[in-house]
């Protein structure tokens, strides 16, 4: 995930600003509730940058986000499988887990002119990188075992803008994993393991958007897809649906 920002950013840097593309940026903060093993709630912070020739109808944009949990939330031993050595300490029954992750987008929109008016339609398609962990720990040990996400692919999708003195956006976005991965550390289990995927649907992102001046606020749902994992060496991995309830307060510069 941080190469892939690292390169992404290259690439606009790269391009000649005699181009007179006009380039804008803002940062957001907020807080997204994830509901999936456990129920987490989390601080997030996001930065985008846009740029756009003069008269043109074309918008590129990049943004990128990186978010953890506001606090741990018990680990229901019903529904977590965990590989328990031999001489374990005895308090491994009161397990806490902790969510962090981050996303990396980079896209286009179509049909998209800053000086319209009138309410307008456009479609939008960007290369799309997401990342998740669990870190499951106890009180005493800071550090049990750790499963992480990492997928990439193409999303699609459209928006609806309602420019004017208060701006209005829609979007809706399905996005395709080419490539997922995930990776299992431990202190116990003897890894860290890593494998593809088995699984590859369809996730979801919705997103609406309210800007006044300067500010603005942004609610998202996101339906992520996370695929399993088979190991008959270690631990093998479920696949799994993770909900992502978000809201964000946003200042334009």
């Amino acid at each position: 995930m941080k190469n892939l920002g690292y390169l992404v950013l290259f690439l606009f840097a790269s391009i000649p600003l005699t181009w007179g593309q006009k380039f804008k940026l803002e940062t957001s903060v907020g807080s997204s509730h994830i509901l999936w093993y456990e129920n987490q709630q989390t601080i997030d912070f996001a930065t985008q940058i846009t740029f756009q020739k003069p008269q043109s109808k074309k918008l590129f944009f990049l943004r990128l986000k990186t978010y953890g949990n506001i606090h741990q939330a018990p680990v229901d031993l019903a529904t977590y499988s965990f590989i328990e050595p031999q001489n374990a300490p005895s308090n491994l029954n009161h397990l806490e887990s902790a969510y962090r992750g981050g996303e990396a987008e980079l896209g286009i929109k179509w049909q998209y002119k800053a000086q319209k008016v009138d309410p307008f339609f456009y479609p939008l398609l960007s290369l799309y990188s997401k990342s998740l962990a669990r870190r499951i720990s106890t009180p005493s040990y800071k550090y049990i075992e750790e499963e992480k996400y990492s997928l990439h692919g193409v999303t699609a999708g459209f928006g609806i803008k309602i420019p004017g003195k208060n701006d209005f956006a829609f979007t809706a976005q399905v996005f395709e994993p080419v490539i997922r991965e995930v990776t299992l550390f431990g202190r116990y289990v003897g890894v860290p393991f890593q494998t593809l995927s088995t699984a590859n649907d369809f996730s979801f992102k919705g997103k609406i958007e309210y800007k006044r001046q300067q500010i603005g606020a942004t609610f998202m749902y996101e339906l992520l897809n996370l695929g399993a994992s088979s190991n008959p060496n270690s631990k093998s991995i479920p696949a799994s649906s993770v909900h992502f309830l978000s809201g964000y307060l946003t200042y334009y510069f």
